[in-house]
C-alpha cells in the first residue's frame, strides 16, 4: 500500500541530505505550461544502434582498464550532474512523472542539458532516460578527446552509464521514506537509521566474505611448510 504523499508532513520532515525530493510542484507546473515550440516536440532520441544486445558491453576489460573507465563514468557524471559521490543523488531532484510524461507523449520538453535529471520512476530504457544518455553521450564524446586510455565503442560506454544509472536508482529508492504497519510515515531520523543499519550489515557482510576467502587460502599450508616439516623429520630420525 502506498500512503498519501500528504502524510509525510504529519509525522515528520525528513532531512534534505538523506532523502530524494522532487521539484517543486510549482516549478513543474511553470515547466509544463511553457509556451511550445512551433516546430513538434521533441521526440525520444533513438538509441537501438547504442545499447549492445544484453545491455553489457561487448569487450572484457583487464582490471587496470576496468578501473579507468570506471573513473571516466565517474568524471562524465560529476561533469553532467555536478556530484562526486552516489549519495549526493539523494539531495538532487528526479523529473517529476508528470514531465517525463508529456515528453515520452511528444506534447512536452525533453531534458535540459545544463541542468539533467533522471526520470527515478521509469527503468532506463524509458523515453527519458534514454534521451538523458543521449545527452551524456554527447558530452562523452568530447571528454573522452583527451583520454588517454584505449579507446572503446559508444555501445560500451552506454551500457557503462546505463549499469551507474541502475545502481544510483536502487540507492534513491532505498532512501524513500517507507510506510509502516500502522500506516505511519518514516521520519528522517528513522531513514537515516534504517540507512545506517544497511550500511553496517553490508559492510559486515564483506568482513565475513573476506575472513572466509582468508581462511580457505590458509587451509592447506604453502608448498614450502611441508618440505620444510618433511625434513625436520627426517633430520630427527
Amino acid at each position: 500500500m502506498v500512503a498519501d504523499p500528504s502524510l509525510r508532513g504529519k509525522h515528520a520532515s525528513c532531512p534534505r541530505r538523506l532523502i530524494c525530493h522532487y521539484l517543486d510542484e510549482q516549478q513543474d507546473q511553470e515547466q509544463l505550461e511553457a509556451p511550445a515550440p512551433e516546430t513538434s516536440a521533441p521526440a525520444a532520441p533513438n538509441l537501438n544502434n547504442h545499447v549492445p544486445q544484453g545491455g553489457s558491453p561487448e569487450v572484457v576489460d583487464t582490471e587496470e582498464q576496468r578501473l579507468q573507465n570506471l573513473a571516466h563514468v565517474r568524471d562524465l557524471f560529476k561533469t553532467a550532474f555536478k556530484v562526486t559521490q552516489d549519495e549526493e543523488f539523494l539531495q538532487c531532484g528526479g523529473v517529476s512523472s508528470q514531465i517525463a510524461k508529456a515528453f515520452a507523449e511528444g506534447t512536452g520538453p525533453g531534458p535540459d542539458p545544463l541542468q539533467l535529471r533522471w526520470d527515478y520512476n521509469r527503468p532506463a530504457s524509458s523515453p527519458w532516460n534514454q534521451a538523458v544518455i543521449s545527452q551524456l553521450m554527447c558530452l562523452l564524446v568530447d571528454m573522452r578527446r583527451k583520454w588517454t586510455t584505449e579507446g572503446r565503442s559508444d555501445e560500451y560506454w552506454v551500457a557503462k552509464i546505463t549499469q551507474k544509472f541502475t545502481r544510483i536508482k536502487k540507492r534513491v529508492e532505498r532512501a524513500k521514506p517507507r510506510v509502516h504497519d500502522n500506516l505511519s510515515v518514516e521520519t528522517g531520523v528513522e531513514v537515516a537509521m534504517r540507512l545506517a543499519h544497511e550500511k553496517d550489515e553490508a559492510l559486515k557482510k564483506a568482513r565475513r566474505d573476506t575472513r572466509r576467502r582468508t581462511v580457505r587460502l590458509f587451509d592447506r599450508p604453502p608448498t614450502y611448510m611441508l618440505i620444510r616439516n618433511r625434513n625436520i623429520d627426517v633430520e630427527r630420525k
